[in-house]
């Protein structure tokens, strides 16, 4: 029987697939998340209840260069078919709102979808705006499905927070988020980002439940609270309440195969395969490992099919006999990398609930169960060992096994902390202190230097300073966990909440705000791209500030720049606070005031 020799970059390419996997396992630090998952959430859940309600949202008038908000610049109408999936299918836009932090999971997010790397898909800005525009032409445009239209939405409104929030802590940190050489800036980013997830609000879910109150229906029970021993006698009451939203409130039932098509499986000649899947971060991203892979056995298995129906009698079956068995083979292994990606989307989901929507706090055991599971159940056959291999056997005893366990070991020669050590200059028990007890280490991080790169400078902050300045709440320290900041105590938070409003938007309800600019001495510019959604078209990285600036990426030539800040920018500062972070826009124009108008009233805290 044939016997054939792996490939050195088979090789590779598997052992970084395993590592891959085995990484998030052992808990990683994972990179910026901008939000932490918890504000993201609390910041779009607002939006939510806006849009819900009675299909329209509050887009509120700004002074941009005092950071004041004056008041209500108008109520303006949400696009149908946003509003009819966002009430059809809430859970769908939450899952949505974790956008690529959890799908198709956080290394093939962190290290392709948010730098500047992807094509340009809709004559806008190439990087992220590529996959914003994919999901949004797929999943939005022409999809027919409710949730995944939600999920969609949800989707572009993590962009929404990350462009405003990146900008407010590459401020601190000294740019990028950035691990190696030096993990000083990468430390900054996770404690900040990690204590004003602390200091985020409860969310509350945006749709309401019906609860009923009345008499248990156990006879004891009834007799010892002294009920008539006839079940219905004792008065029912049903009250409409908003309760805290939890990890049954989020949900991709209806979007596992949207994520599989669309994020996950690059089909040969797709435009995930062709225009998305690039990048330095390729060699650590599950899907792009195992499609590749996938797509290359597939060939090898067509060739094999074509020669051999090229011949006849003889001839064919000994073509047959030599050949078959490890086409055969393939064609298992083939199976069994479908069956694993196919099951990715659900894992991923598993562990944001997990980490995000979890009621007493983030459960690493679980997030780190379901991935290993996922390990045992998949990625090892994934990697070449099919369960269709009778035939084939004498070539997977004699080379598979002993390939896979060698790729393993290699990855585990020396401690986690050993290897994360040397990556990142802290162990694993030293990243978990920095991940849960953000406030601890703040003074001793974010008041010290160092973390600029690339032309940037860090800026120094202490907590008494940061919570008096900017969260604005009155604890020189962490001595009362229970106060929290206010959206519109936040610049970064305002901006967040608006730009997600902006997105849910129809065409009506876009000519609407341009007249209502247009009375303030702005307007609303041309689309930089094809589609005249508002978050689509301008940004290249969901790692970088200042995105709507329209600066320069990777490539030649400027990013389009978004239609609020088009032309002379009086639109983008009538819509949004300046803060931290934010460079002057080129070209800007200061809007012309009359007697400064006293700042609006807060708006109204969500209901309890």
């Amino acid at each position: 029987m044939r016997t054939f020799k792996l490939k050195s970059a088979r090789r590779g390419l598997l052992a970084g697939a395993a590592a891959a996997v085995m990484a998030a396992v052992a808990g990683v630090p994972t990179p910026a998340l901008a939000w932490k998952p918890k504000t993201h959430v609390y910041l779009a859940e607002e939006a939510l209840r806006d849009a819900t309600d009675d299909g329209k949202v509050t887009i509120y008038e700004t002074d941009y260069r005092t950071g004041r908000i004056i008041g209500v610049l108008g109520t303006f109408e949400v696009d149908a078919k946003i509003l009819a999936a966002l009430r059809a299918a809430p859970a769908q836009f939450r899952a949505g709102v974790l956008g690529p932090d959890a799908y198709p999971d956080i290394l093939t997010g962190q290290q392709i979808i948010h730098p500047d790397e992807a094509d340009s898909l809709d004559g806008g800005a190439g990087g992220s705006n590529g996959w914003l525009a994919h999901l949004w032409d797929r999943g939005f445009v022409n999809s027919s499905s409710p949730q995944v239209q939600a999920f969609t939405v949800g989707y572009l409104t993590h962009a929404a927070g990350d462009v405003f929030a990146h900008t407010y802590v590459n401020y601190y940190a000294g740019g990028e988020f950035m691990l190696t050489p030096d993990p000083t800036n990468a430390v900054k980013h996770l404690i900040l980002e990690g204590y004003i997830g602390k200091r985020t609000p409860q969310t509350i879910s945006s749709t309401t439940t019906r609860v009923r109150s009345g008499g248990p229906l156990n006879g004891r029970k009834r007799d010892d609270l002294g009920l008539d021993p006839v079940v219905g006698k004792d008065e029912v009451k049903y009250q409409d309440v908003n309760k805290p939203v939890t990890q049954e409130d989020t949900s991709i039932a209806g979007v596992e195969r949207f994520i599989y098509d669309e994020l996950t499986y690059a089909k040969p000649g797709s435009v995930l395969e062709a225009k998305l899947l690039k990048g330095d971060g390729t060699s650590r991203s599950i899907p792009y490992i195992f499609s590749r892979l996938r797509n290359g056995l597939q060939q090898q298995v067509d060739t094999y099919d074509r020669e051999r129906m090229a011949r006849s009698g003889p001839e064919r079956v000994a073509y047959a006999a030599l050949n078959g068995p490890a086409a055969e083979y393939k064609r298992a292994w083939i199976k069994d990398i479908d069956e694993g990606l196919a099951a990715f989307p659900a894992v991923s989901h598993e562990v944001a609930k997990a980490i995000v929507y979890n009621e007493s706090g983030g459960d690493m055991g679980r997030a780190k169960a379901a991935l290993g599971q996922y390990v045992e159940d998949h990625l090892a056959k994934m990697a070449g060992v099919p369960d269709a291999v009778v035939s084939v056997a004498a070539v997977i005893d004699g080379i598979l096994p002993k390939f896979i366990a060698d790729a393993l070991h290699e990855l585990m020669k020396a401690p986690i902390d050993v290897l994360m050590k040397g990556a990142t200059g802290k162990t694993a028990d030293e990243w978990e202190g920095y991940l849960t007890h953000p406030e601890t280490n703040f003074d001793k991080v974010l008041n010290a230097g160092g973390g600029g790169h690339d032309g940037e400078v860090e800026h120094r902050t202490d907590l008494a300073s940061f919570n008096r300045d900017q969260l604005k709440i009155a604890d020189s320290g962490f001595s009362n966990p229970s106060l929290k900041w206010k959206i519109e105590d936040l610049p970064p938070a305002f901006n967040t909440v608006q730009m997600t409003k902006l997105l849910m938007l129809s065409d009506a309800g876009r000519q609407q705000l341009d007249t209502a600019l247009k009375a303030k001495g702005g307007s609303l510019g041309a689309a930089p791209g094809r589609n005249p959604n508002l978050m689509l078209g301008w940004v290249r990285s969901l790692d970088a500030g200042n995105q709507w600036q329209g600066l320069p990426g990777k490539r030649a030539g400027a990013s389009p720049r978004p239609a609020f800040s088009a032309g002379d920018a009086i639109a983008f500062q009538k819509l949004f606070l300046i803060q931290l972070g934010a460079k002057d826009i080129p070209g800007a124009k200061a809007p012309e005031h009359g007697a400064s108008p006293a700042p609006a009233p807060a708006p109204a805290p969500p209901p309890t």
